[in-house]
């Protein structure tokens, strides 16, 4: 007689907020981990920049983008800038591949844009507060899902109109309100989440399971795999558990349950067995 994964139900607990105990995991080396990536993406073939476009670029994005960033600070956000005005990759590629790099959630992607209103041919500078999502495979980020996405665009320069009479500084605030209205307000609590969870008959040094099974004898070892991810740059005190039962619908049975305490930073590794 076999048990199928069907037949043998795992349920992974809550994580909770406890007291500091040691756990069995194993911890992964992560990059660095920030709450706003502030990116400028643009940029044009130096050989073929005969009007200024970079510097022009650079110098919009960089003045904003100095200006932000200690009123997110003073939130209590974490952020990093960072420019990349390479033609090497478009901006959706520098977007990915940067998130995932910094582990960044939250994107500010700054663009320098043009306009006519009115035959009055404007330079904006846009402003796209982007959330998205981590998408994972085998325990690892490999790539984002945007689940947001709310443009912003100010005024900087008209031909007829002249120049914005405010300040880089006045747009930022204004841009900071803009962006509590948006659902970025006051640093939220961090909290750990559980990211995949893997069965297997062993473990090996980093708690994986090298070889996954979804199909076991009675008699058969069952390892239970668990990777936990939080985006908080301190170590988080919680509590991970694992519920094992039997039997389908109402016929469930309650086989064993445990946890294990401990301090949970970037991504974690966890196994249990029965």
């Amino acid at each position: 007689m076999r048990f199928s994964l069907r037949q043998f139900i795992l349920i992974v607990a809550a994580l909770l907020l406890s007291t500091d105990c040691a756990s069995q995991s194993h911890k992964a080396s992560v990059a660095p981990n920030v709450d706003v990536l502030i990116l400028a993406p643009q940029g044009a073939d130096p050989a073929k920049d005969n009007v200024g476009f970079n510097d022009l670029s650079r110098a919009l994005t960089q003045t904003f983008s100095d200006r932000l960033t200690p009123m997110l600070r003073e939130r209590g956000y974490t952020t990093i800038n960072i420019i990349d005005q390479s033609t090497r990759y478009d901006v959706g590629q520098k977007l990915a591949m940067y998130s995932i790099q910094q582990k960044a959630k939250s994107v500010i992607v700054l663009t320098m844009e043009t306009a006519t209103i009115e035959k009055d041919i404007q330079i904006q500078l846009q402003a796209q507060y982007i959330r998205q999502e981590f998408v994972y495979k085998n325990g690892q980020i490999s790539g984002v899902l945007p689940t947001s996405n709310a443009p912003k665009s100010y005024f900087i320069r008209g031909s007829v109109s002249g120049d914005n009479p405010g300040t880089m500084t006045d747009l930022a605030k204004d841009y900071i309100g803009y962006l509590s209205e948006n659902g970025l307000a006051k640093r939220p609590p961090p909290t750990v989440s559980v990211a995949s969870v893997t069965l297997g008959s062993h473990v090996d040094s980093l708690f994986l399971t090298p070889v996954p099974e979804a199909v076991f004898k009675p008699t058969d070892t069952i390892y239970i795999s668990i990777t936990t991810h939080t985006e908080s740059t301190t170590p988080i005190k919680a509590t991970l558990g694992v519920l094992w039962t039997y039997g389908e619908g109402d016929d469930v049975q309650s086989v064993h349950d445990e946890s294990t305490e401990g301090e949970f930073d970037g991504d974690d590794q966890t196994a249990f067995h029965i």
